[in-house]
């Protein structure tokens, strides 16, 4: 499998992972980054939509340079990790801050009291 194989292979997957956990619609891998970059940081965005750009070459049948095979290999390392877990990671942020924020209040009402018994 070529450079441009594999991109395809990766960003199919990526289309994939996009509609399954952030519930992304579209005809392709840069409409579907459009449709969940509300959910997703910048920097994938713009990873994702370089990405969408080698695909469309791939598809069309132009030759990619190795230059740009080599930044999308790059690039997928840095994305997948988003996309395999971006839908856990985003409901699993909140309730960690919430139940730290808890924490933390409980904590500062105990070192008050301790403190104000002290006085």
């Amino acid at each position: 499998m070529g450079k441009a194989g594999k991109i395809l292979q990766e960003t199919k997957r990526f289309e994939a992972l996009l509609t399954e956990n952030f519930g992304a619609q579209g005809a392709d891998l840069a409409e579907k980054t459009s449709a969940a970059a509300g959910e997703l940081p910048k920097g994938i965005v713009e990873k994702l939509l370089f990405l969408a750009k080698l695909q469309a070459q791939a598809q069309a049948g132009e030759r990619i340079s190795s230059a740009d095979a080599k930044q999308a290999g790059y690039w997928i390392a840095a994305v997948r990790p988003y996309l395999d877990y971006g839908a856990a990671r985003g409901r699993g942020d909140r309730i960690r801050r919430t139940v730290g924020l808890i924490a933390f209040a409980v904590a500062a009402y105990f070192l008050y009291r301790v403190w104000k018994r002290r006085l």
